[in-house]
């Protein structure tokens, strides 16, 4: 891992490496991530370009209603940076009719190609050709295969009021996890160009509300050079900025368990809205604020039957948070966003975020309940400090300084003094939370881009957009992490009651006595962390056209460092390299059929989880097993093996990575359809593991497996030595084929769908190093098959109709593959690797049955003068479907005794009691199922 000097990273670096790159670049012409483009070319009637003809556009999008250019040499025009919106455009020049185009979409981060006829004037100069606007709906030009959710569909969809969920109405999106992708640090996130993703684990930090959006685009499939740090999508949300015109709305949903089923995890929501947007100084300045609050109770699946019994036998007299029941949660969010249209040439945007969320009983499950749940307090501040600068016709630049500042801290109920305790049969959690938790998070980075464009620069006909960018990025992770009362109980209940016990009386017995199983316990695993991670990014890219092909190639630069504040800054660095090279065939030459190809690489962000165990950082202290000793009365150290919290870096550590191939074919059909095929591939490697470097185990092997496969499994006879590197042959290899159809909304109706197969091949799941596979031996046994996170088959289909009597009704249904799954084992009694879970049967050779969901709107609009009333009904999983999602996989032990092996070790199944308290096998034994039937009624009061 090849490395530049650290006084490179001064901290003036940003502002000179902007300041170099605007003199050594120019300014010049882009589509930024929060806006779209336009372009084409004017001809006359014989095909002939038109010079100097004056092009004009007109939207509600723009602050000053209008933007005009002239063409070019070559008849060509552009039209930088608009909004997401609806365009008329207008093309006139002397001696030709004036053409104009209405009705034209816009979306986000998507170049429109509108071409336009002028022929000549006849006696009245002032006649006109009007055609109604046609978006083209095949991409001509570009390779990325993005997915627009826009204001419409958000507005007429049954939708959570979740905008991080939006992403999983897409094809290939289930979850969060795009295309391949296992976690979500695989994704990034970003909300009008500001990186929202958590600096620690990758995921997404921010909360937006779903009524500032303006436009989500997901994209990942055939991202130009532009996009990067990412693995898996990259999701991109603009928010909206007001209009010449005073406008907003006031929406209130609720949500009561008493009109949904009761079946499974419950769910109670109050939510209310406020949003107001409009001029300042018409045609020059807008607002646009938005403040909403929402809470949540949400009861957990077959917690009643716990909390009931620990009722019946009088438990929560002496703990009354025993029988708490419900999460509640506590959402704030709070947006401010000023546009100032400067000029004709220059526009500045200010946004300013709050959001926060705080919960009561975080964590609470059938497994963990209320006393060893956590009290969450979670504030976030972010801002965007944007402008845009058009400076001719062909030179614009676009320059961000965004950040956040958040915290997230996970406070016990029982104090930092009382230990948290938990059983390691039944796996019940109680008494306090184990541990203190408080994280401060940080970002701040400045952006630049600029693009060129050229004609005839290689031949008399083609042309060119050449684009250039640079970030900086500064990020940082503070967390504190100690155990409560300096340790963790750990008891073992087995055996309790005879053995012959339901879970459920086991459990009651075990909370009634719990110093009758007094067996271990966990001592250390603090975290003391004070992180910093540096990005520097730099791309380069073109779209060359010659008449119907279309090259798409670029590199992308990305160095990052990362390290600790309180030591080494720059123990993780890298300097990476991703080509972007790809092509589009306008086949017809009449945009109405594609052909693409893409490859690409695109390399994982980074955030801290990807070093944090690094040894010179003491972030861990070593967790350690004291055993309770009956005659002493106390937990004696170390009687079992402590496990080291830090690892070696690999001095030639790579990056993880993802090599994509993609093959696209796309037609339209008429003025409103769209079909398109996507063939995909993408390949994961370069994976990052602590992995044990010590090969001293004991190879051995259980007899009478009950499931049937071989277990062998492996006894370490000195300590671990760990470290952090991209392990021989871990991989992750997916691949899909999409089948898509659109009918953009017209005559009242729209409609989307999809069909995929998908295929997720590897040896390891997670992406962000905490790899269970890699930490020990052992998990390697049965690894390589088929992961878990995909479904084999997906399809998707969204429709909405506007029906008699003003009444809108929408419906989205959804059916999916069960996911796959793997048997495991818990080996017990292991010298220096105690506690080994094995999978005790090929990856993935279990599968969930199938989920179909149907979710249902309906929504009356009254025009009450200058207020419109929407009543809405939102009906979630209509049906009531009640599919098992997840399970439990451990089928229990194997008890290895080293003394007489295999004598004397033995398999021990665990048992768990079903919902009529039978005692049923523990493997497969239900943890989720589907949520429950909701419906959810909802009032907007707009103007």
């Amino acid at each position: 891992m090849n490395a530049f000097v650290s006084p490179f990273f001064s901290p003036r670096t940003p502002a000179i490496l902007v300041f170099t790159f605007c003199l050594q670049l120019g300014l010049l012409w882009a589509q930024s991530a929060t806006s779209g483009a336009m372009s084409g070319t004017v001809v006359d009637a014989d095909g002939n370009p038109l010079p100097g003809v004056v092009l004009s556009v007109t939207s509600d999008a723009l602050v000053r209603g209008s933007q005009t250019t002239v063409t070019s040499e070559s008849g060509r025009y552009r039209l930088p940076s608009l909004p997401p919106g609806l365009y008329d455009v207008r093309a006139a020049m002397n001696g030709f009719k004036t053409a104009e185009v209405t009705q034209v979409r816009v979306s986000l981060g998507q170049i429109m190609d509108v071409p336009l006829t002028l022929t000549p004037a006849g006696a009245d100069v002032r006649e006109q050709m009007v055609v109604t606007g046609e978006t083209p709906l095949v991409g001509t030009t570009s390779n990325a295969t993005s997915a627009n959710l826009d204001e419409q569909f958000i507005e007429r969809t049954p939708l959570p009021r979740d905008a991080t969920q939006l992403m999983n109405y897409l094809p290939g999106v289930n979850d969060g996890l795009a295309y391949g992708g296992t976690q979500s640090a695989a994704n990034a996130y970003n909300l009008d160009g500001v990186d929202v993703s958590d600096p620690a684990s990758g995921s997404q930090w921010l909360l937006p509300n779903v009524d500032w959006i303006e436009e989500v685009q997901v994209l990942g499939l055939g991202a130009s050079a532009e996009y990067g740090g990412f693995t898996g999508a990259a999701v991109n949300i603009v928010t909206k900025s007001g209009g010449n015109t005073f406008s907003g709305d006031v929406r209130a949903y609720v949500s009561n368990e008493r009109w949904n089923a009761s079946r499974a995890d419950q769910l109670e929501s109050r939510d209310l809205s406020v949003s107001i947007g409009g001029p300042i100084i018409k045609d020059r300045l807008w607002f646009f604020v938005s403040g909403e609050e929402v809470s949540r109770d949400f009861t957990p699946f077959q917690i009643d039957e716990i909390t009931n019994a620990v009722q019946a036998a009088g438990l929560d007299g002496a703990d009354p948070l025993l029988a708490v029941d419900q999460e509640e949660e506590r959402i704030s969010r709070y947006l401010a966003k000023a546009t100032w249209q400067a000029s004709d040439m220059h526009k500045f945007v200010l946004l300013l975020d709050y959001d926060g969320k705080d919960s009561d009983y975080r964590g609470l499950s059938r497994d963990v309940l209320g006393s060893a749940t956590e009290r969450q307090d979670s504030p976030n501040w972010s801002y965007n400090l944007t402008w845009e600068g058009v400076l001719s016709v062909t030179s614009f630049v676009s320059v961000k300084l965004t950040g956040f500042e958040g915290t997230d801290d996970r406070l016990p109920y029982g104090g930092a003094d009382l230990p948290g305790r938990t059983d390691f049969e039944t796996g019940i959690a109680f008494q306090n939370a184990p541990y203190t938790h408080l994280q401060d998070k940080s970002r701040t980075a400045i952006k630049a881009d600029w693009t060129l464009f050229a004609d005839s620069l290689f031949t008399n006909n083609d042309s060119h957009q050449f684009k250039f960018g640079i970030t900086y990025d500064d990020a940082r992770q503070d967390e504190t992490r100690t155990r409560n009362g300096g340790f963790t109980i750990v008891d073992d209940s087995f055996g309790l009651g005879g053995g012959d016990l339901s879970l459920l009386d086991q459990t009651v017995a075990y909370l009634a006595e719990p110093d009758a199983a007094l067996f271990s316990s966990d001592v250390g695993n603090h975290i003391r962390l004070d992180s910093v991670q540096e990005t520097l990014a730099l791309f380069a890219q073109d779209q060359w056209r010659v008449n119907r092909l279309t090259f798409n190639y670029g590199l992308r630069y990305t160095r990052y460092r990362g390290g600790f504040r309180n030591g080494n800054e720059s123990v993780y660095e890298a300097d990476l390299i991703a080509p972007r090279l790809g092509f589009a065939w306008d086949v017809k030459g009449d945009g109405t059929t594609a052909v693409k190809a893409h490859y690409g690489r695109y390399y994982e962000g980074l955030f801290t989880f990807l070093f944090d165990r690094e040894r010179s950082g003491n972030v861990f202290t070593a967790l350690e097993f004291w055993d309770y000793d009956f005659d002493s009365g106390q937990f004696e150290p170390p009687s079992s093996a402590s496990v080291p919290a830090a690892a070696d870096l690999d001095p030639d550590i790579d990056h993880p990575h993802v090599d994509q191939f993609l093959v696209t074919v796309e037609h339209g059909i008429g003025r409103d359809w769209l079909l398109g095929v996507d063939l995909v591939h993408r390949e994961t490697r370069n994976i990052i593991a602590m992995v044990n470097a010590n090969e001293d185990y004991d190879s051995l092997s259980a007899i009478g497996n009950p499931l049937g496969a071989d277990f062998p499994f492996f006894e370490l006879l000195s300590p671990e030595r760990f470290a952090l590197t991209n392990p021989a042959g871990a991989y992750r290899d997916y691949q899909s084929v999409t089948l898509r159809a659109d009918r953009r909304f017209r005559d009242g109706w729209s409609m989307r769908g999809s069909l995929v197969w998908s295929d997720l091949q590897g040896n390891t799941f997670r992406a962000n190093s905490y790899t269970d596979e890699w930490e020990d031996r052992n998990g390697q046994t049965n690894a390589d098959g088929t992961l878990p996170g995909f479904a084999e088959w997906e399809f998707k289909l969204s429709a909405s109709v506007d029906l008699p009597y003003g009444v809108m009704s929408s419906v989205f249904f959804s059916h999916r593959s069960g996911a796959h799954w793997t048997p495991t084992v818990r080996v017990r009694g292991l010298l220096e690797n105690d506690r080994q879970t094995v999978f005790a049967a090929p990856r993935g050779s279990e599968q969930l049955d199938d989920r179909q969901l149907v979710d249902l709107r309906l929504a009356k609009e009254f025009d009450l003068g200058r207020v419109r009333l929407s009543l809405m009904v939102d009906v979630f999983n209509l049906l009531d479907e009640d599919t098992v999602i997840e399970v439990r996989d451990r089928w229990g032990d194997y008890r290895y005794d080293f003394r007489n092996h295999p004598e004397d070790s033995f398999f021990s199944e665990a048992f768990v009691s079903d919902a009529q308290g039978n005692r049923v096998s523990r493997l497969g034994s239900v943890l989720e199922r589907e949520s429950a039937r909701e419906m959810r009624l909802g009032v907007k009061a707009s103007f």
